[in-house]
């Protein structure tokens, strides 16, 4: 026990020194020091970004040359019939950092293993998604889960609703269509990338996993969620057990190499949906999976 214990140690320490420079607490290190909130003043870092250098990534080059991605959103690709939407979503972005004062407020212990800043960018006082919800009701990004953004995320999937609804931007593109299991032509287009995927909820226990089916055919599309993000998924009051056959959305990078598998790591990953509102699948067909989970 006091093994564990000292192990637990720096990543506490390092979740409560992040809290106090004013960033959210991501992953696991979040339920031991805390929600931060997702207040668009509180954890704003003072420098502003105004003048910061976008590419088509939406990645931003800051005067000091840190290179900070914007949290919780995946930036759009380019289609045949809009070959120009990663140009107009920086474009948008370039605008909003443009338009005012902004800072960071960072969702990650450090840079990743590119050497990027994870972070929210946000006006003082403004819009608690900032610049990320900025593109996201524009239709120019897509909401991503990652860590240490549980309490941020409802209001990045609201500014997404809207543009979905209005099919504004990407998705008025087919290859951004929300996705039901029998789609085996969305499905194939769109593994390899994050894809959002409805249906009705069956849950399977496996021996390290739990398999989340989209319909009765477990061999069909399948989420898998491990043991130990289950028992976290729980604890952030999202039962598995509790969603079956319950019509949800489920988002997350599509894996065509064994079928259509998409792992979950995240709660917010699941998107519990009203009856009556899924998507209708285009056709009848099924995908053929090159292999079976063991």
């Amino acid at each position: 026990m006091e093994r564990r214990r000292r192990r637990c140690r720096p990543a506490l320490a390092a979740a409560v020194l992040l809290a106090l420079a004013g960033g959210a607490v991501p992953g696991r290190a979040a339920e031991e020091a805390g929600d931060a909130g997702c207040g668009a003043d509180g954890g704003t870092v003072p420098e502003s970004v105004a003048g910061a250098e976008v590419s088509e990534g939406l990645e931003m080059t800051l005067a000091d040359g840190r290179l900070v991605r914007l949290a919780g959103i995946d930036p759009p690709l380019a289609t045949p019939d809009a070959p120009d939407l990663p140009a107009r979503a920086r474009a948008a972005l370039e605008a909003w950092l443009g338009a005012g004062p902004a800072g960071l407020r960072a969702v990650a212990a450090g840079p990743d293993r590119w050497g990027r800043v994870a972070a929210l960018v946000v006006r003082p006082g403004g819009e608690a998604a900032g610049a990320a919800g900025a593109l996201l009701a524009a239709g120019l990004a897509r909401a991503r889960p990652e860590p240490g953004l549980a309490a941020c995320f409802p209001a990045l999937l609201a500014a997404e609703a809207g543009a979905r609804t209005a099919r504004r931007g990407l998705w008025a593109e087919a290859r951004y269509a929300v996705l039901v299991p029998g789609d085996a032509a969305g499905l194939a287009t769109q593994a390899g990338g994050l894809a959002l995927v409805e249906g009705i909820l069956h849950v399977h226990e496996g021996r390290g996993a739990f398999y989340l089916a989209l319909g009765r055919d477990r061999w069909g599309f399948a989420a898998v969620v491990s043991r130990r993000d289950a028992a976290r998924f729980a604890r952030a009051g999202l039962a598995l057990s509790d969603y079956e056959g319950t019509p949800v959305r489920l988002r997350g990078d599509l894996d065509g190499r064994f079928g259509p598998r998409m792992r979950l790591t995240e709660p917010e990953a699941v998107e519990s949906l009203e009856p009556g509102s899924l998507v209708e699948a285009p056709d009848a067909k099924h995908w053929t999976a090159r292999a079976r989970p063991r």
